[in-house]
């Protein structure tokens, strides 16, 4: 059997363990140069033995714990030691992911059991066993969830990196054991428990429950279903506790969690206690030195706590109730708005904030939440500088109309209510949170040019709504479906856009589309813009009776020369959100509905249904049929519900 040992492998056993109870960390260092970083991962046995010896150091180290309550410092310093090489020769080399990350999953079920890390955030399978398969889960789907990739794993004898369809995939095969992913809830709670203390050691944030969160949110949610609570109580137990400095990290991760889980069930967030007043709180913290980070991260924080506000806004009462969510609105509108706060982040905050002015002063109370009241003189002047910004100067103006003593007192007396910019919409438009996420290869869900990183996808030439990382995945493509569908989505486009140029007269710059620049696009861009642009319908009545966009858009997509299956509408009831996506882009993005329900109501009626989406978790999934479509005479409604 020893003979079988690989003799690079054989060395690295005698590096790692030399030194006796203190292993010498620099001549480990040294010895894992990127070359004998890829002899090592390259060989599937030799990645394999690397981490099973690991677990079964850390295995032994339990087992003593348990037996006599310590743990020899000698056996923990080189178990500390296969963690570190794991780290450095992963840092170097990718070509080990697969046969590492299957030995870790392999070595799950006899070293982890749910709650054993948080019962001892102390404890030999974290310090030494956890941290190893966070960093390395972080690392072969980094090139997933980072735009740009930040890290360059490769030595001179890799090849190239893969695409990040095939890290996703990976990651998504994982995510399949459940048991990981609540490991990796519970890591990062550990993370930050010990980050409070000030404890050494395993201090840097939990990676792996963002990498979970960004690439496959349905099954993190199901794993761990109270995920968003959680995240949110540790951020305030982190602020509580610990310099900004020192929590950033931790707290920049946390928001990409949130924003990854909501993006398939945004009510989470609104039901969620205190949200608006944390989220609020993340955003002060990680803002209060401008000086420390770059604009470019200061103005993606202000972005994602915008965005996460909003989900919030789509139940005004929980953001009413925050002072402190609805003061960081009124500053991003005044005269000196926080670092990294764009015009269009401006735009949204007002609108967000005149959304609730006038729910709260249509609800019971009647009343307009008293920061809002008392900001009366930033509306008023925000109104005259925003003149370039129709939307954002009217949000502004109507905000001070609100907020006057005049309007308080007559909506006290039970007088006209307010309307706003967007009436009849039940919400801001400029606040709807994109339901499209970034682009993917329609053929195999890479997110960039194959071996390309830095490049975005390549259009098709012909509609311009097909996204591409290469010629073969596009050949693949037109010859599976795309020469049918290719003219369609060109028309379809060019309907939606029309229409939205429309829309965007009568509502005026930065109406329904959000921009008003639809009419200075390109033909292709104007396509690609019609088909992915979110609009707003009535949805709060019974579908029966009171839906009529079904019908609307599915005659659309059948005139354009599309067949209903190439479709699946998205919407998200408390906004009034509705968009209608390729069906061939939706299997790639994160989180879909599963395939199975998806492809089951195709079943019927030849596949001419409508299947309409909801953003909820568990999946939601409606099914209009041919009859409640309008598409055949008579009878009752067909529709039908799918959950899983």
């Amino acid at each position: 059997m020893a003979s079988s040992v690989s003799p690079v492998l054989r060395e690295y056993g005698h590096v790692v363990d030399d030194g006796g109870c203190f292993p010498d960390v620099q001549k480990v260092i040294s010895f894992l140069n990127p070359d004998t970083c890829h002899a090592l991962l390259s060989d599937a046995s030799s990645a394999k033995a690397m981490v099973e010896n690991l677990s079964a150091k850390a295995r032994s180290l339990m087992d003593h714990h348990d037996a006599h309550g310590n743990v020899p410092m000698d056996l923990f310093s080189r178990a500390s030691m296969r963690t570190r090489s794991i780290d450095v020769a992963t840092a170097a080399c990718h070509c080990g992911d697969d046969a590492l990350l299957d030995a870790f999953l392999a070595a799950l079920p006899y070293l982890y059991t749910p709650g054993c890390l948080r019962s001892d955030p102390c404890s030999v399978l974290g310090a030494v066993w956890a941290l190893a398969l966070d960093e390395l889960l972080f690392r072969t789907a980094e090139r997933a969830i980072n735009d740009p990739p930040t890290l360059d794993r490769c030595s001179c004898a890799c090849g190239p990196p893969d695409n990040d369809g095939v890290d996703r995939s990976r990651i998504v095969r994982l995510a399949a054991e459940v048991q990981l992913l609540r490991l990796s809830a519970e890591w990062m709670c550990v993370t930050v428990f010990r980050r409070c203390r000030g404890m050494m050691g395993c201090d840097g944030p939990g990676l792996s429950l963002a990498v979970f969160a960004v690439t496959c949110p349905r099954l993190l949610l199901s794993a761990v279903p109270g995920l968003v609570d959680t995240v949110l109580a540790e951020a305030a137990a982190l602020m509580a506790a610990v310099p900004a400095a020192d929590a950033e990290p931790h707290l920049r991760f946390l928001l990409r969690t949130l924003r990854g889980v909501v993006s398939v069930d945004p009510g989470r967030l609104r039901r969620s206690p205190g949200a608006a007043r944390t989220l609020a709180d993340m955003y002060r913290y990680l803002t209060a030195d401008p000086g420390r980070g770059c604009i470019h991260e200061a103005a993606a924080i202000t972005d994602t706590v915008l965005a996460l506000l909003c989900v919030v806004g789509g139940s005004p009462s929980a953001l009413a109730a925050s002072p402190t969510a609805l003061d960081l609105l009124v500053d991003f509108c005044g005269p000196r708005p926080p670092v990294a706060v764009d015009p269009l982040a401006v735009r949204v905050a007002a609108s967000l904030a005149l959304h609730v002015a006038t729910q709260s002063l249509a609800s019971g109370s009647r009343t307009v939440p008293a920061p809002l009241v008392a900001a009366r003189a930033t509306w008023v002047s925000f109104a005259r500088r925003a003149r370039h910004d129709v939307a954002a100067a009217a949000a502004a103006a109507a905000l001070a109309d609100v907020t006057s003593a005049a309007s308080t007192s007559a909506a006290h007396r039970g007088g006209t209510p307010v309307t706003t910019p967007w009436s009849p919409a039940p919400f801001p438009p400029a606040c709807l949170q994109r339901l499209i996420p970034a682009e993917r290869c329609w053929s195999c869900g890479n997110g960039h040019m194959a071996g390309r990183p830095e490049k975005t996808l390549a259009k098709c030439s012909g509609c311009g709504v097909g996204t591409y990382c290469g010629p073969a995945c596009a050949k693949a493509s037109w010859k599976a479906d795309h020469k049918r569908t290719c003219a369609g989505w060109a028309a379809y486009g060019a309907t939606r856009a029309a229409a939205l140029v429309c829309l965007d007269a009568r509502a005026g710059a930065g109406g329904t589309s959000g921009d008003g620049r639809l009419g200075t696009m390109s033909n292709a861009a104007r396509n690609r813009a019609g088909v992915y642009a979110t609009v707003q319908e009535d949805l709060s009545g019974h579908w029966a009776t009171d839906w009529t966009w079904p019908a609307a858009r599915a005659r659309e997509v059948e005139a354009a020369g599309l067949q209903l299956r190439d479709v699946v509408a998205l919407v998200e009831r408390a906004t009034g959100a509705v968009v209608l996506a390729p069906s061939a882009a939706y299997a790639h993005w994160a989180g879909p509905a599963p395939a199975a329900l998806l492809d089951g109501a195709l079943g019927k009626h030849g596949g001419r249904v409508l299947r309409v989406v909801h953003r909820v978790h568990p999946p939601h999934v409606q099914v209009f049929g041919p009859r409640s479509l309008g598409l055949v005479g008579g009878g009752p409604p067909a529709e039908r519900s799918m959950a899983a």
